[in-house]
């Protein structure tokens, strides 16, 4: 009975996207900073040295210095990539299977590194930070964030 609950609970999360308001109001906003991709993991790892530190390739280094640099531009251009694909899918339930798979794969690709959920909320706080969202951007950002770390975090 109790896996019966917990997996209800889970699936209840999951199932918990954002409102077509919402994510109407979400898209906006992120339609005018997304193409700062390099910016928003700059941000990410300025303000979380331990993620930076699960890519080698980035570990121990200035960020100022990754900024422009093929290696950065082509992960800032694949995690913001994976960000564009989730908020543009959300508002639509038409959309959980494309929303649940886009996650699936990322929870399968961060779950080997170690990714934890407390660097999923480290990644949120400067994200949301970086963008400067506020008011009903804001809370917006930080429903779609909690629904992709509720939905995420488990599988890692």
């Amino acid at each position: 009975m109790k896996f019966f609950i917990l997996a209800l609970c889970v699936a209840t999360v999951a199932a918990d996207w954002l409102s077509a308001d919402e994510a109407g109001v979400l898209q906006a906003h992120w339609a005018g900073v997304k193409n700062d991709k390099e910016g928003i993991l700059a941000a990410v790892f300025t303000a979380n040295p331990d993620i930076q530190a699960k890519f080698p390739q980035f570990a121990g280094q200035d960020v100022a210095s990754l900024k422009g640099t093929g290696p950065f531009t082509a992960h800032a251009n694949s995690i913001v990539g994976l960000l564009d694909t989730y908020i543009g899918l959300l508002g639509n339930d038409g959309n959980a299977g494309k929303i649940t798979a886009a996650l699936d794969k990322m929870a399968g690709t961060h779950k080997p590194r170690g990714v934890t959920v407390a660097q999923l909320n480290g990644f949120k706080k400067a994200a949301v930070s970086y963008v400067k969202a506020s008011g009903a951007a804001e809370k917006a950002y930080n429903a779609a964030f909690d629904a992709f770390i509720a939905y995420v975090g488990p599988k890692l």
